[in-house]
Protein backbone atom coordinates (compact mmCIF):
# COMPACT_ATOMS: atom_id res chain seq x y z
CA UNK A 1 0.00 0.00 0.00
CA UNK A 2 1.31 3.47 -0.86
CA UNK A 3 2.18 5.73 2.02
CA UNK A 4 0.06 8.86 2.26
CA UNK A 5 3.01 10.66 3.79
CA UNK A 6 5.20 9.54 0.89
CA UNK A 7 2.77 11.14 -1.55
CA UNK A 8 2.81 14.29 0.55
CA UNK A 9 6.62 14.40 0.41
CA UNK A 10 6.58 14.11 -3.37
CA UNK A 11 4.00 16.89 -3.57
CA UNK A 12 6.07 19.05 -1.25
CA UNK A 13 9.13 18.48 -3.43
CA UNK A 14 7.26 19.49 -6.55
CA UNK A 15 5.95 22.62 -4.83
CA UNK A 16 9.24 23.56 -3.21
CA UNK A 17 11.26 23.15 -6.38
CA UNK A 18 8.97 25.44 -8.33
CA UNK A 19 9.43 29.17 -7.93
CA UNK A 20 6.88 31.03 -5.80
CA UNK A 21 8.55 34.35 -6.54
CA UNK A 22 8.07 36.62 -9.51
CA UNK A 23 11.12 36.83 -11.78
CA UNK A 24 13.09 40.12 -11.91
CA UNK A 25 12.56 40.60 -15.65
CA UNK A 26 8.80 40.15 -15.27
CA UNK A 27 8.82 42.52 -12.30
CA UNK A 28 10.43 45.22 -14.49
CA UNK A 29 7.38 44.90 -16.71
CA UNK A 30 4.90 44.86 -13.84
CA UNK A 31 6.10 47.64 -11.54
CA UNK A 32 7.09 51.28 -12.04
CA UNK A 33 8.84 51.25 -8.64
CA UNK A 34 10.33 48.40 -6.59
CA UNK A 35 12.01 49.34 -3.30
CA UNK A 36 13.40 46.98 -0.65
CA UNK A 37 13.02 49.27 2.37
CA UNK A 38 10.54 51.75 3.88
CA UNK A 39 9.30 54.33 1.37
CA UNK A 40 7.96 57.85 1.81
CA UNK A 41 6.82 59.37 -1.47
CA UNK A 42 6.67 63.03 -2.42
CA UNK A 43 6.05 62.63 -6.17
CA UNK A 44 3.42 60.80 -8.20
CA UNK A 45 4.09 57.46 -9.87
CA UNK A 46 2.23 56.54 -13.04
CA UNK A 47 2.48 52.77 -12.68
CA UNK A 48 2.36 50.10 -9.98
CA UNK A 49 4.45 50.27 -6.80
CA UNK A 50 6.09 47.46 -4.78
CA UNK A 51 7.47 48.24 -1.32
CA UNK A 52 9.24 45.60 0.77
CA UNK A 53 8.77 47.55 4.00
CA UNK A 54 6.40 50.27 5.23
CA UNK A 55 4.77 52.76 2.89
CA UNK A 56 4.09 56.39 3.86
CA UNK A 57 1.98 57.74 1.03
CA UNK A 58 1.84 61.45 1.72
CA UNK A 59 -0.30 63.34 -0.78
CA UNK A 60 0.91 61.51 -3.87
CA UNK A 61 -1.06 59.38 -6.27
CA UNK A 62 0.08 56.09 -7.76
CA UNK A 63 -1.12 54.03 -10.74
CA UNK A 64 -2.54 57.05 -12.54
CA UNK A 65 -1.92 55.45 -15.93
CA UNK A 66 -1.63 51.72 -15.37
CA UNK A 67 -1.54 48.71 -13.09
CA UNK A 68 0.64 45.63 -13.40
CA UNK A 69 -0.38 42.56 -15.36
CA UNK A 70 -2.38 41.21 -12.41
CA UNK A 71 -4.22 44.52 -11.85
CA UNK A 72 -2.22 45.15 -8.68
CA UNK A 73 -1.26 48.79 -8.22
CA UNK A 74 0.22 48.83 -4.73
CA UNK A 75 2.03 45.99 -2.95
CA UNK A 76 3.37 46.62 0.56
CA UNK A 77 4.83 43.89 2.74
CA UNK A 78 4.62 46.12 5.86
CA UNK A 79 2.23 48.86 6.95
CA UNK A 80 0.48 51.54 4.89
CA UNK A 81 -0.03 54.98 6.43
CA UNK A 82 -0.92 58.59 5.62
CA UNK A 83 -3.91 58.29 3.29
CA UNK A 84 -2.55 56.28 0.37
CA UNK A 85 -4.14 57.17 -2.97
CA UNK A 86 -4.49 54.56 -5.72
CA UNK A 87 -5.97 55.69 -9.01
CA UNK A 88 -6.81 52.24 -10.37
CA UNK A 89 -6.32 48.58 -9.49
CA UNK A 90 -5.96 46.77 -6.15
CA UNK A 91 -3.64 47.00 -3.15
CA UNK A 92 -2.02 43.99 -1.44
CA UNK A 93 -0.81 44.66 2.10
CA UNK A 94 1.01 42.46 4.60
CA UNK A 95 0.57 44.75 7.63
CA UNK A 96 -1.89 47.36 8.82
CA UNK A 97 -3.59 50.14 6.84
CA UNK A 98 -4.36 53.48 8.48
CA UNK A 99 -6.49 55.17 7.32
CA UNK A 100 -8.18 53.17 4.56
CA UNK A 101 -6.63 53.35 1.10
CA UNK A 102 -8.38 55.86 -1.17
CA UNK A 103 -9.17 54.06 -4.44
CA UNK A 104 -9.85 57.18 -6.44
CA UNK A 105 -10.80 55.53 -9.69
CA UNK A 106 -13.28 53.22 -8.02
CA UNK A 107 -13.42 49.45 -8.20
CA UNK A 108 -10.17 48.71 -6.36
CA UNK A 109 -9.89 47.03 -2.97
CA UNK A 110 -7.37 46.13 -0.27
CA UNK A 111 -6.36 42.47 -0.23
CA UNK A 112 -4.05 40.20 1.77
CA UNK A 113 -0.42 40.01 0.65
CA UNK A 114 -0.66 36.21 0.53
CA UNK A 115 -3.22 36.51 -2.28
CA UNK A 116 -0.89 38.48 -4.58
CA UNK A 117 -0.96 36.93 -8.08
CA UNK A 118 2.49 36.18 -9.38
CA UNK A 119 4.11 36.02 -5.96
CA UNK A 120 6.25 38.31 -3.85
CA UNK A 121 9.67 39.69 -4.82
CA UNK A 122 13.04 38.84 -3.28
CA UNK A 123 15.86 41.37 -3.05
CA UNK A 124 18.44 38.59 -3.40
CA UNK A 125 16.95 37.68 -6.80
CA UNK A 126 17.51 41.22 -8.05
CA UNK A 127 21.06 41.34 -6.70
CA UNK A 128 21.82 38.15 -8.60
CA UNK A 129 19.98 39.43 -11.68
CA UNK A 130 22.07 42.62 -11.63
CA UNK A 131 25.29 40.62 -11.24
CA UNK A 132 24.31 38.32 -14.11
CA UNK A 133 23.62 41.31 -16.37
CA UNK A 134 27.03 42.76 -15.46
CA UNK A 135 28.70 39.48 -16.47
CA UNK A 136 27.35 39.64 -20.02
CA UNK A 137 29.93 40.27 -22.73
CA UNK A 138 29.83 43.90 -23.81
CA UNK A 139 29.77 44.71 -27.50
CA UNK A 140 30.77 48.32 -26.77
CA UNK A 141 32.77 49.72 -23.83
CA UNK A 142 33.44 53.31 -22.87
CA UNK A 143 36.04 54.29 -20.28
CA UNK A 144 35.93 58.08 -20.49
CA UNK A 145 34.23 60.80 -22.48
CA UNK A 146 36.17 62.96 -24.93
CA UNK A 147 36.07 66.75 -24.51
CA UNK A 148 34.59 67.26 -27.95
CA UNK A 149 31.72 64.88 -27.30
CA UNK A 150 31.08 66.41 -23.89
CA UNK A 151 30.14 69.79 -25.35
CA UNK A 152 27.25 68.41 -27.40
CA UNK A 153 26.35 65.26 -25.50
CA UNK A 154 28.18 61.96 -25.53
CA UNK A 155 27.08 59.76 -28.45
CA UNK A 156 26.75 56.03 -27.75
CA UNK A 157 26.42 53.68 -30.68
CA UNK A 158 25.29 50.23 -29.49
CA UNK A 159 26.86 47.18 -31.06
CA UNK A 160 24.81 45.02 -33.38
CA UNK A 161 22.37 42.94 -31.33
CA UNK A 162 22.97 39.23 -30.80
CA UNK A 163 20.58 36.53 -31.98
CA UNK A 164 18.28 37.38 -29.06
CA UNK A 165 18.09 41.03 -30.05
CA UNK A 166 20.25 42.20 -27.13
CA UNK A 167 23.07 44.75 -27.25
CA UNK A 168 25.30 45.18 -24.17
CA UNK A 169 27.22 48.36 -23.34
CA UNK A 170 29.79 48.78 -20.56
CA UNK A 171 30.48 52.15 -18.91
CA UNK A 172 33.43 52.43 -16.51
CA UNK A 173 33.36 54.14 -13.13
CA UNK A 174 35.34 57.01 -14.69
CA UNK A 175 32.75 57.68 -17.36
CA UNK A 176 30.18 59.69 -15.40
CA UNK A 177 31.88 62.21 -13.07
CA UNK A 178 32.26 64.91 -15.75
CA UNK A 179 30.10 63.58 -18.54
CA UNK A 180 27.30 65.74 -19.87
CA UNK A 181 24.12 64.51 -21.45
CA UNK A 182 24.23 61.22 -23.32
CA UNK A 183 22.85 60.55 -26.77
CA UNK A 184 22.13 57.22 -28.43
CA UNK A 185 22.50 56.75 -32.15
CA UNK A 186 19.33 56.48 -34.20
CA UNK A 187 19.84 52.71 -34.68
CA UNK A 188 19.19 52.15 -30.95
CA UNK A 189 15.43 52.37 -31.38
CA UNK A 190 15.41 49.21 -33.52
CA UNK A 191 17.13 47.02 -30.88
CA UNK A 192 14.89 44.92 -28.64
CA UNK A 193 16.96 45.41 -25.47
CA UNK A 194 19.96 47.59 -24.70
CA UNK A 195 21.67 46.72 -21.41
CA UNK A 196 24.00 49.41 -20.09
CA UNK A 197 26.22 48.08 -17.28
CA UNK A 198 27.49 51.01 -15.22
CA UNK A 199 30.45 50.50 -12.87
CA UNK A 200 31.06 52.63 -9.78
CA UNK A 201 29.65 52.98 -6.29
CA UNK A 202 28.47 56.62 -6.39
CA UNK A 203 26.96 57.89 -9.65
CA UNK A 204 25.72 61.37 -10.57
CA UNK A 205 23.72 60.77 -13.72
CA UNK A 206 23.11 63.89 -15.79
CA UNK A 207 20.54 62.33 -18.04
CA UNK A 208 20.51 61.90 -21.77
CA UNK A 209 19.07 63.38 -24.90
CA UNK A 210 17.44 60.90 -27.21
CA UNK A 211 14.14 60.10 -28.89
CA UNK A 212 12.28 60.28 -25.59
CA UNK A 213 9.89 57.42 -24.99
CA UNK A 214 10.94 55.75 -28.24
CA UNK A 215 13.81 54.26 -26.22
CA UNK A 216 12.32 54.22 -22.73
CA UNK A 217 11.00 50.67 -22.83
CA UNK A 218 14.04 48.92 -24.32
CA UNK A 219 16.95 50.22 -22.19
CA UNK A 220 18.03 48.73 -18.84
CA UNK A 221 20.55 50.79 -16.88
CA UNK A 222 22.27 48.31 -14.56
CA UNK A 223 24.11 49.92 -11.63
CA UNK A 224 25.44 46.61 -10.39
CA UNK A 225 27.78 47.87 -7.65
CA UNK A 226 26.38 51.31 -6.85
CA UNK A 227 25.29 52.27 -3.35
CA UNK A 228 24.06 55.72 -4.43
CA UNK A 229 22.68 56.84 -7.80
CA UNK A 230 21.48 60.43 -8.28
CA UNK A 231 19.59 61.38 -11.44
CA UNK A 232 20.11 65.09 -12.00
CA UNK A 233 18.18 65.38 -15.28
CA UNK A 234 15.25 63.59 -16.90
CA UNK A 235 16.14 60.02 -17.85
CA UNK A 236 14.61 57.35 -20.08
CA UNK A 237 14.96 53.62 -19.48
CA UNK A 238 14.57 51.19 -16.58
CA UNK A 239 16.96 51.40 -13.64
CA UNK A 240 18.27 48.33 -11.81
CA UNK A 241 20.18 49.32 -8.66
CA UNK A 242 19.29 46.78 -5.94
CA UNK A 243 22.16 47.84 -3.62
CA UNK A 244 21.67 51.58 -3.97
CA UNK A 245 19.66 54.52 -2.75
CA UNK A 246 18.21 56.07 -5.89
CA UNK A 247 17.51 59.80 -5.94
CA UNK A 248 15.89 61.87 -8.66
CA UNK A 249 15.09 65.53 -9.12
CA UNK A 250 13.30 65.28 -12.47
CA UNK A 251 11.25 62.44 -14.00
CA UNK A 252 12.55 58.96 -14.69
CA UNK A 253 10.68 57.32 -17.56
CA UNK A 254 10.88 53.60 -16.85
CA UNK A 255 10.90 51.02 -14.07
CA UNK A 256 13.09 51.63 -11.01
CA UNK A 257 14.50 48.90 -8.73
CA UNK A 258 16.40 50.13 -5.68
CA UNK A 259 17.33 49.24 -2.15
CA UNK A 260 15.92 52.61 -1.07
CA UNK A 261 14.59 55.73 -2.80
CA UNK A 262 14.50 59.49 -2.29
CA UNK A 263 12.28 60.63 -5.13
CA UNK A 264 11.81 64.35 -5.80
CA UNK A 265 10.67 63.79 -9.39
CA UNK A 266 7.88 61.62 -10.76
CA UNK A 267 8.25 58.13 -12.17
CA UNK A 268 6.63 57.74 -15.57
CA UNK A 269 5.63 54.85 -17.78
CA UNK A 270 6.49 52.93 -19.90
CA UNK A 271 8.01 50.08 -17.93
CA UNK A 272 10.51 47.74 -19.56
CA UNK A 273 8.90 46.20 -22.65
CA UNK A 274 11.60 44.07 -24.26
CA UNK A 275 11.98 40.31 -24.56
CA UNK A 276 15.29 39.77 -22.79
CA UNK A 277 15.94 36.42 -21.17
CA UNK A 278 19.05 34.57 -20.09
CA UNK A 279 19.95 31.41 -22.01
CA UNK A 280 18.40 28.29 -20.54
CA UNK A 281 21.28 26.31 -19.06
CA UNK A 282 19.26 23.45 -17.64
CA UNK A 283 16.63 22.69 -15.06
CA UNK A 284 16.25 24.61 -11.85
CA UNK A 285 17.88 23.20 -8.72
CA UNK A 286 15.74 23.20 -5.58
CA UNK A 287 16.80 25.73 -2.97
CA UNK A 288 18.51 24.47 0.23
CA UNK A 289 15.31 24.87 2.23
CA UNK A 290 13.51 22.67 -0.28
CA UNK A 291 16.23 20.03 -0.10
CA UNK A 292 16.01 20.07 3.67
CA UNK A 293 12.28 19.43 3.51
CA UNK A 294 12.78 16.53 1.15
CA UNK A 295 15.57 15.04 3.29
CA UNK A 296 13.38 15.22 6.38
CA UNK A 297 10.53 13.52 4.57
CA UNK A 298 12.72 10.73 3.21
CA UNK A 299 14.21 10.22 6.65
CA UNK A 300 10.76 9.85 8.11
CA UNK A 301 9.83 7.29 5.45
CA UNK A 302 12.97 5.28 6.24
CA UNK A 303 12.07 5.31 9.93
CA UNK A 304 8.54 4.12 9.09
CA UNK A 305 9.93 1.20 7.08
CA UNK A 306 12.29 0.16 9.86
CA UNK A 307 9.47 0.36 12.38
CA UNK A 308 7.20 -1.72 10.15
CA UNK A 309 9.86 -4.42 9.70
CA UNK A 310 10.48 -4.53 13.45
CA UNK A 311 6.77 -4.88 14.14
CA UNK A 312 6.41 -7.80 11.71
CA UNK A 313 9.43 -9.52 13.22
CA UNK A 314 7.91 -9.31 16.70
Amino acid sequence: MKSGFGSAVVAALLFASSSVFASPIQALKDYNLIAFSDVTLSSDIEGAVYVDGNYNAGAVQIASKGTNAQKASLVVTGNVSNNAKVKRGDAYVGGSVSPAIDFQGGGGSTKALGDLPGGVLKKSDFIQFSADLAALDAGVSYDRFSPGDHMNGFLITPSLPNERGVSVISLSADFFPNTGKIKFSSAAKDIDTIIVNVAGTAINFKGWEAAGNALADNIIWNFFEATEVSFLDQTWGSVVAPLATVKNFTPINGSVVANAVNLRGELHLPNYGGNFEFPDNGTDIPEPASLGLVAAGLGFLAWRRRAAKKGSAD
